[in-house]
This record gives structure tokens, C-alpha cells and sequence, in this order.
């Protein structure tokens, strides 16, 4: 199986927003393009917990669909 991690970043009005060469897009947004280029979301993993206990950071799992 193959996985892409894409990072998602905390704001400081506190949504989640990933970097890309589009600019800034919203997981849902990402999940809707990672579906189209044929990967499903599988989870996240927190990467990064601040000083105050909230994610400030973590990585989108995707899998290829259809390849073993």
C-alpha cells in the first residue's frame, strides 16, 4: 500500500489549514482533491501539541484506493 501525509497547520483563530501551491485550502478541501487523484482519507496523526495541551499540528493519512 502507498500513503501520502499532508500537513495541517493550526491558525491562530484556531482552524486548521494545509499549505499548498494554491495557496491555503481547508482539510475538507484536500480530502475532496486527494479523491480525485484517487487516494482516500484513512486519519490523521497529531505531530505537534503546544505548551497549552491543543494540537497545533498534524498529518492528513491517505491511501491509494485500488492498489495492493
Amino acid at each position: 500500500m502507498k500513503y501520502i501525509y499532508v500537513k495541517a497547520r493550526r491558525k491562530l483563530s484556531g482552524s486548521f489549514y494545509i499549505k499548498s501551491r494554491d495557496g491555503e485550502l481547508r482539510p475538507r478541501e484536500v480530502i475532496d482533491k486527494m479523491a480525485g487523484q484517487g487516494y482516500r482519507y484513512v486519519g490523521h496523526v497529531p505531530v505537534y501539541i503546544g505548551d497549552n495541551g491543543a494540537l497545533e499540528e498534524y498529518d492528513m493519512i491517505f491511501e491509494e484506493c485500488g492498489k495492493q
